[in-house]
């Protein structure tokens, strides 16, 4: 399923994840561990969007997110492979309990959007 479905001068783009990893809305994964929980505080977890067009000439990638509060950040993200970006978490990402809200942002040649909104949980600690 494509984060991205159109390219440049292809129309509106749309965006669902791709569900390549552990989690079922976002492919989400920790170091080989099929977990499927995911808790605050926790640092070095890759959040990879596959957006399932070539994206290799983009000049910007980054991963657009309304925390639970509604508390908005920019998560830098870089290009893995052709298709898809990777972030992986560091401190004060995963600082809320609650559903995040997130959105990749792709900037290329001719052509800049958002894919769809996905969303993930994160939970307390012995939740």
């Amino acid at each position: 399923m494509p984060a991205l479905s159109a390219g440049p001068g292809q129309g509106t783009p749309t965006a669902v994840p791709n569900l390549e990893t552990v989690d079922s809305e976002v492919g989400i994964g920790r170091h080989g561990n099929n977990m499927n929980r995911y808790y605050t505080g926790e640092v070095g977890t890759a959040i990879i969007v596959d957006v399932e067009t070539d994206i290799s000439s983009a000049t910007v990638t980054r991963m657009s997110v309304k925390k639970p509060s509604g508390a908005l950040a920019t998560w830098e993200a870089t290009i893995e492979g052709k298709t898809a970006m990777r972030h992986v978490t560091v401190d004060g990402d995963w600082d809320e309990v609650g559903t995040y809200h997130l959105q990749a942002y792709v900037e290329m040649p001719g052509w800049k959007g958002f894919g769809n909104t996905v969303q993930f949980t994160i939970s307390n600690r012995f939740d």
